[in-house]
């Protein structure tokens, strides 16, 4: 089993199957600058293995807080990825 197979368990197990995910979409669509929320989805997409939606969550972030060190962490390893 890979990676991308176990992301993609998770992703079906837990998020597609969950209101957790749905209530990040919520909050963010009410909020979108809220950092707290950006930053859990951001992580989740990283957990589950899809980069480019936690680089875009994340980048976002970062244009609010810009000294985010998680944050900052996270992308620079997505860039490398």
């Amino acid at each position: 089993m890979t990676n991308d197979d176990i992301g993609k368990e998770l992703w079906e197990a837990c998020w597609i199957n969950s209101k957790a995910f749905d209530q990040y979409i919520d909050k963010l669509k009410n909020n979108p600058n809220d950092t707290c929320t950006l930053m859990s989805r951001g992580k989740a997409y990283l957990t589950i293995g899809r980069y480019e939606e936690a680089h875009t969550d994340l980048t976002r972030l970062l244009e609010i807080e810009s000294k985010n060190t998680i944050a900052l962490n996270i992308v620079g390893k997505l860039i490398i990825w």
